[in-house]
């Protein structure tokens, strides 16, 4: 099993998909009542095919083949935030933790 960190700035995928987001001063983060930031809740609010973008971008900055994610499931949220399982056209599945940071951590098994 092999293990990526992606730093993917979600906040400007979510500007590339058309998602506005209110404005906060420099440096703060508000996080939610259930843990959950502002990061990680704008991914779960997109649409699918947006979240479908943000985690194929993820794998793509992991540095892993993927040419289009064709499925994307939700799993039970783990310690660092939300989990999805994105797989890619050729089968492949990889699990996309978004951190609270805004970063992915991607998690892909080895063929």
């Amino acid at each position: 099993m092999r293990r990526f960190v992606a730093p993917t700035a979600l906040c400007v995928a979510l500007a590339a998909c058309g998602t506005q987001k209110a404005e906060q001063p420099a440096g703060s983060q508000t996080v939610l009542s259930d843990g959950i930031n502002n990061y990680q809740q704008a991914v779960i609010n997109l649409n699918e095919a947006s979240r479908k973008a943000v985690l194929f971008r993820a794998i793509r900055d992991a540095g892993l083949p993927c040419q289009n994610v064709i499925q994307a499931e939700r799993l039970p949220d783990e310690k660092d935030g939300p989990v999805w399982r994105a797989q890619c056209e050729d089968k492949s599945y990889h699990l996309v933790i978004v951190r609270a940071d805004g970063t992915a951590y991607v998690v892909s098994r080895i063929r």
